[in-house]
């Protein structure tokens, strides 16, 4: 599709145009946008303020890179010709994705425009206070993977700090399930690179820009990825930004692009200098995605050399001077080896293997607390009893025995694959309460995966804890469920319990008292 001139971007639309729906990967944003017939145009609800951006942006080669393709401006007809409704006209940036996986990430500590009322800053102001916004200067807004529904915008805004990386992780989760891991760790090194060259731009760009957003994608698609890789393994993964010179046409053997959108609250400003509010996002974005890569590299290094030792996870913690580094097993012994030996040789191993510099990483073994009621922990143990030849059903049961034994309010073993015969099938194996949705899902349930070798191929096991609430945060979160009533006395006295009936007066004291003296006198004259 051919850009429109900018001087000639006013279309009227007209009934052969094609019709419109809904866009399924509108993940974030004000709804109504709506993608064209054919796949290649969306229609955004006009915003001047944004049109104008676009208009100006066409002027600037280096920046329109990583913008989507600005067709115009188009009024639809309500009936009337008087009575009509505006959109901007923009490149559909899913268009030639097989399994698109889109991301929305805001960029920036400020989220109000600079001609804001006071009362829409301080609401934007508590906005930003609730997500990663203030703190990080990004936070995702909407995420959704090929098949299936976009995650809830509630976990976005209630999403922490310290679970930003492992959340951009597993954006590109379907990456690796679907292709490969190597799949998955090009991608995100290509989201890295992607955003730093957008940095430099930026860098170089007088704009203010609140609110704006990068869109990220990626196709998940296996025979896409097998077509675009060559005979001899080297990618040809191109990227779908194009040349400033081209009309920035859709590439078709693309597996990735991504694009700053959202220019509602964006401004040009000759003169005033870079935005180092949009700046510091884009630099601390670039930061935790360092971050979340280190961290699944030096888990899946662990899990290879201590998964026999009942490795269950590890902690990064980044001091002035050093890097400690917390290895969780059930059997620290063999982790820390004779006189220390191992744990001095897996040390020396991470400080060259991610360049750290002498002295400055630390490796440290902690004990589990209680074995049965880590995921992780049980899912090494099923792993290692399938592959001795213990029967499925014996095995999984074991766990499920020895979780509930510990402990644990539910849980739930998972194993697919190839079990008996040739066809792959999924066996569940569950005992207690569990949930599977809301937000007491993610606090009280500890879920691992793993993945067995056999002779008549992969087998994939899911262990899944629910865990009772601890106040000590020992054995469990501290927050309790939501659904937990606890009744407390009346004005904290313990009530009286009986076995024999007891009659109770409700007639008031001091009207017991006077009922006595007035019936007195009329006893006295009947007497009389």
């Amino acid at each position: 599709m051919a850009e429109l001139p900018v001087q000639d971007a006013a279309i009227v639309a007209h009934p052969g145009m094609g019709k419109t729906q809904d866009f399924e990967y509108q993940v974030a944003g004000h709804p109504g946008v709506q993608v064209v017939e054919g796949n290649e145009m969306i229609l955004k609800p006009l915003n001047e303020r944004e049109q104008l951006f676009y208009e100006k942006a066409q002027q600037q080669p280096e920046f329109k890179s990583f913008i989507p393709v600005y067709y115009g401006t188009l009024q639809r007809s309500n009936g009337s010709q008087d009575d009509s409704t505006g959109f901007i006209c923009l490149e559909n940036l899913t268009h030639g994705f097989e399994q698109p996986c889109v991301i929305d990430l805001k960029i920036g500590h400020r989220i109000y425009d600079i001609d804001a009322s006071p009362e829409k800053q301080a609401r934007m102001e508590a906005k930003a206070e609730r997500t990663t916004s203030k703190s990080m200067g990004v936070t995702i807004t909407g995420m959704k993977l090929f098949g299936q529904p976009a995650v809830d915008r509630d976990w976005c805004r209630d999403l922490k700090e310290e679970d930003f990386s492992k959340a951009i992780l597993q954006f590109f989760s379907a990456a690796e399930a679907n292709v490969s891991t190597k799949f998955r760790d090009y991608l995100v090194w290509q989201f890295m690179v992607e955003v730093a060259e957008y940095l430099e731009t930026i860098e170089e760009m007088e704009v203010r820009m609140y609110a704006s957003s990068l869109l990220f994608i990626y196709d998940a698609s296996k025979e896409k990825y097998e077509r675009l890789f060559a005979a001899d393994g080297e990618a040809r993964l191109n990227s779908k930004r194009a040349d400033s010179d081209d009309d920035q046409e859709i590439a078709d053997d693309c597996l990735l692009d991504m694009k700053a959108i959202d220019f509602a609250h964006s401004h040009w400003m000759p003169g005033q200098g870079p935005d180092e509010n949009y700046i510091s996002g884009l630099k601390r974005l670039i930061e935790f995605v360092a971050d979340g890569v280190f961290y699944s590299e030096l888990n899946a290094f662990f899990e290879k050399e201590l998964g026999e030792d009942g490795y269950s996870g590890c902690e990064v913690r980044v001091t002035p001077t050093r890097t400690e580094i917390i290895i969780r097993a059930t059997k620290t012994q063999d982790v820390l080896g004779v006189n220390g030996r191992r744990i001095r040789m897996l040390t020396s191993i991470v400080q060259k293997r991610f360049n750290f510099p002498e002295g400055t990483v630390e490796l440290y073994a902690e004990r589990v607390a209680v074995r049965g009621l880590c995921a992780v922990a049980q899912c090494e143990s099923l792993k290692f009893k399938l592959n001795t030849g213990t029967a499925v059903r014996r095995a999984a049961y074991s766990v499920v025995r020895n979780v509930m034994e510990s402990g644990a309010k539910g849980c739930e073993v998972i194993i697919s694959g190839k079990l008996r015969a040739a066809r792959a099938k999924s066996m569940k194996f569950s005992e207690g309460f569990m949930l599977h949705s809301g937000n007491p899902a993610k606090e009280h349930i500890d879920f691992a995966v793993r993945h067995v070798e056999m002779k008549q191929g992969v087998l994939g096991i899911k262990v899944k804890i629910m865990l009772d609430s601890d106040p000590t945060g020992r054995l469990g979160p501290k927050a309790p469920l939501p659904d937990i009533v606890t009744i407390l006395s009346n004005d904290g006295k313990d009530e009286v319990t009986t076995d024999v009936p007891v009659s109770e007066s409700k007639i008031p004291a001091n009207e017991a008292a006077e009922a006595p003296a007035a019936e007195a006198p009329a006893a006295a004259v009947e007497a009389h």
